[in-house]
């Protein structure tokens, strides 16, 4: 069944609702979104009630038993001005969903320096790379008022902002623009274990 406009602004409420008050949202508010068109118009309209301004996207990928039904191996979720934060060397509070879902994930960050153009969609690595002005080492506070976010595939998540909740922006990388970055590994850390590793294509 295809989402209403109804439907679809009630989904954006109840999410939004329950991030503005710290809520959780124990079953999925509506009709599940068959379409990326149908769930990107429910962050749309989200995006339309939060009462901040954007600051970047979140991009993250999409499992490979999901591209095929979704159309896409990405889906992307508003990251918010309040929500933005420059590591300084100290201790950061990035709050969660208590009894939501919620992540920490190492990301690298990319300042977008120009604007992209509305009607390019398409982009080789190198186009791509005219338009950063600078990488950073990155975390991604993921997290939601629904704790089964991930548990319905990438349109649920796409309507919760991404299931996104912060980031903070950290040492810039220099010389990025001389390396490979097909070629790069990432590792997180905890306490001298390593937690994660992973490499740009996703793969």
């Amino acid at each position: 069944m295809s989402v209403t406009d109804h439907q679809r602004d009630l989904i954006a409420s109840s999410f939004v609702a329950a991030r503005r008050t710290g809520g959780v949202v124990s079953s999925y508010p509506g009709e599940v979104p068959q379409s990326l068109a149908e769930a990107y118009a429910v962050q749309d309209a989200a995006i339309r009630l939060w009462p901040d301004a954007l600051a970047g996207w979140k991009v993250g990928g999409i499992s490979a038993d999901w591209r095929e039904r979704a159309g896409a191996d990405r889906l992307v979720g508003p990251v918010f001005s309040r929500q933005v934060h420059i590591d300084r060397g100290e201790l950061t509070d990035m709050p969660v969903f208590d009894h939501g879902f919620a992540a920490v994930e190492g990301e690298v960050t990319a300042v977008i320096g120009q604007d992209v153009p509305e009607s390019k969609t398409s982009f080789s690595l190198e186009e791509a790379k005219d338009f950063i002005s600078s990488l950073h080492v990155g975390i991604e506070i993921a997290s939601s008022p629904f704790p089964e976010i991930n548990d319905h595939g990438p349109l649920v998540t796409i309507t919760d902002f991404g299931n996104n909740m912060g980031l903070i922006i950290g040492e810039q990388i220099l010389g990025w623009q001389d390396f490979n970055l097909v070629e790069w590994v990432f590792e997180t850390w905890i306490d001298g274990a390593l937690i994660g590793r992973g490499v740009p294509t996703g793969l």
